[in-house]
């Protein structure tokens, strides 16, 4: 199997580009464009078709959640993983019925994003069992 493309839509520059670096050296997934706020987004998704969309929405889970919404609007087999510094388990329903495929805390260890990857990939959902973090 090849490895995924991925988006990265995260406000934090630094974390993006340690993503992207992580990713390509661990040979997990390759990070086709990133982008730091949701008008980049929507421009880099029109031109792109990520199998992986990993979204940041810590900063602004209001903003983030329409971000959501018009990207599944425009591509409805989109997989979203949403990452976050908070969770918990009302929150994590939100994003299931807005229909993310994953979420994930930001501050996991790479072989969480390696196997929330491999499993969204595949079609199902991972969801961070907030109880175990």
């Amino acid at each position: 199997m090849s490895k995924p493309e991925i988006i990265i839509l995260d406000n934090n520059r630094t974390f993006r580009q340690c993503l992207k670096y992580l990713f390509a050296v661990e040979d997990i997934a390759s990070v086709i464009a990133e982008a730091s706020n949701g008008i980049e987004f929507m421009d880099i998704l029109i031109k792109n078709k990520p199998d992986i969309v990993l979204m940041g929405i810590s900063h602004d889970p209001k903003n983030g959640t329409e971000i959501i919404k018009r990207a599944l609007q425009f591509m409805p087999d989109l997989k979203i993983i949403v990452l976050s510094m908070f969770v918990n388990e009302e929150y994590q329903r939100g994003m299931i019925e807005l229909g993310v495929k994953g979420f994930l805390q930001k501050s996991t260890y790479l072989e969480e994003f390696e196997k929330a990857i491999y499993i969204v990939t595949k079609g199902e959902n991972y969801f961070f069992n907030i109880r175990h973090s």
